[in-house]
């Protein structure tokens, strides 16, 4: 099926949310595994403000969703005074906050077991909880690799927090990863769904009161926090948004890759421009 990418608004975000409460039965990733229902999840990647902004349509359709956020990502501070003040009106919205875990390297052990990586879960799970004050009761992986997937598939809760990966949450999954739908547009499933239990992950990163695709929302969002910047430390924060999100390139650096594929090979004196 061709991945869709049609509409990225919160207009478009409160229609997915008016099916949602059609059906009468979404319901929080920690809930359990079993329980039929709708979980309308976030995994918070890029930026907690996106986060509220997405929790506050949520909050006004009465759609309670699970937002799952990383204890050690680059792009922002989970102890600091904003991400704090972010945490707090996420949950006074309604919702719940879980862990969101990026393993890197280490997912992609052949053979991995989910005892290999319980010790640097619960360490982030503990720290999370510090910041909440409560207990942390979902998961979710970032980009997980085949060997983790294979892991995760069995098991209903990793360290004691329900696993999103887990199979019977797997089989309907529609997710916007990147900025895009990858099984097409999300309104026929939600409205007709092929499983008593259906996840949809919305990144809210991607979304905005206008539509853009994804290379202009990441562009928008680089020159944004580069701002101000010296060269050396845009460049930095450019390879560390492009580590991030893997999948989807800024509309400047595809701009840039189209002129270098385009321009000729250079000549012996000449300098080659340096690849990101």
């Amino acid at each position: 099926m061709t991945a869709w990418a049609g509409d990225f608004t919160y207009d478009f975000l409160r229609e997915l949310f008016a099916i949602a409460r059609e059906r009468g039965d979404v319901r929080l990733l920690a809930d359990g595994i079993d329980a039929p229902g709708l979980i309308v999840r976030h995994d918070i990647d890029l930026s907690l403000e996106r986060a509220v902004a997405v929790g506050a349509a949520e909050a006004e359709a009465g759609v309670r969703a699970t937002f799952l956020v990383m204890v050690d990502s680059p792009l922002y501070r989970l102890d600091s005074r904003p991400s704090r003040a972010a945490l707090d009106a996420l949950r006074a919205q309604g919702h719940d906050v879980g862990l969101h875990m990026d393993l890197g390297p280490r997912g992609e052990v052949p053979g991995l077991v989910i005892e290999d990586i319980a010790p640097e879960v619960e360490a982030c799970r503990e720290r999370l909880a510090s910041v909440l004050a409560e207990d942390v009761r979902s998961i979710s992986f970032h980009r997980p690799p085949d060997p983790l997937v294979a892991a995760l598939g069995p098991v209903a809760a990793v360290c004691g927090m329900v696993n999103a990966y887990a199979d019977p949450l797997m089989r309907c999954y529609l997710a916007d990863s990147a900025g895009a739908w990858r099984h097409g547009d999300p309104r026929p499933m939600l409205r007709r769904p092929p499983c008593d239990t259906v996840q949809l992950l919305i990144h809210p990163f991607w979304w905005g009161d206008e539509h853009l695709s994804g290379a202009d929302r990441l562009e928008a969002f680089y020159r944004q926090q580069v701002g101000g910047l010296a060269p050396f430390d845009a460049l930095a924060f450019d390879r560390t948004l492009a580590n991030v999100v893997r999948r989807a390139r800024r509309t400047g650096l595809l701009s840039r890759e189209a002129a270098t594929a385009s321009s000729p090979a250079p000549g012996p004196t000449a300098a080659a421009e340096p690849t990101r």
